[in-house]
């Protein structure tokens, strides 16, 4: 004859007093299974202790105490590193140097000259194409990237606020 073994969740409903099983049904059971007898007795030995627990109460002046630990808001002084900013704008600055210094600025003023809105997307494809086959390496792509993460840098630094130190 097979067993059926109560559950975990059986016997924490009966515990809790939601089990539609009846006591005497429980205890025909108990008296014949040794494995569900020892779980009986530790979940009701833990819900024993569980109603004796007094429970974790924090003291009248905790809010007070911690508060008074925590370094005051006021005593940090706001501040931008405005050498960072400085360095930054003078990076970009040579960046912006060097690469108008290497860029052919004809195949750009040819490209605008023939420019018009009907032809947006084509004229587009063709400016990229022939800027970067004339630069042989990507020089324009590369400073370009580079342009694109200083000026990044330096906006993330002036708007994500100051630091407090």
């Amino acid at each position: 004859m097979a067993v059926n073994h109560w559950t975990e969740e059986q016997i924490q409903e009966f515990l809790d007093g939601k089990s539609s099983i009846s006591k005497n049904s429980l205890e025909e059971h108990l008296k014949s299974c040794e494995a569900c007898t020892k779980s009986f007795r530790y979940y009701q030995n833990l819900y024993s202790e569980l109603i004796r627990d007094p429970g974790f109460k924090l003291s009248t002046d905790f809010a007070r105490n911690l508060v008074s630990r925590i370094p005051q808001l006021a005593q940090a002084r706001a501040r931008f590193k405005f050498s960072d900013v400085f360095i930054g704008s003078v990076g970009i600055a040579a960046l912006l140097g060097v690469m108008i210094f290497f860029i052919d600025f004809s195949i750009i003023a040819e490209t605008v000259a023939k420019f018009s809105f009907s032809s947006l997307k084509a004229d587009v494809q063709d400016w990229l194409r022939n800027s970067l086959s004339s630069l042989n390496g990507g020089v324009l792509l590369i400073g370009s990237s580079v342009l694109t993460l200083l000026v990044t840098a330096t906006l993330d630094r002036l708007l994500s606020g100051p630091k407090y130190r």
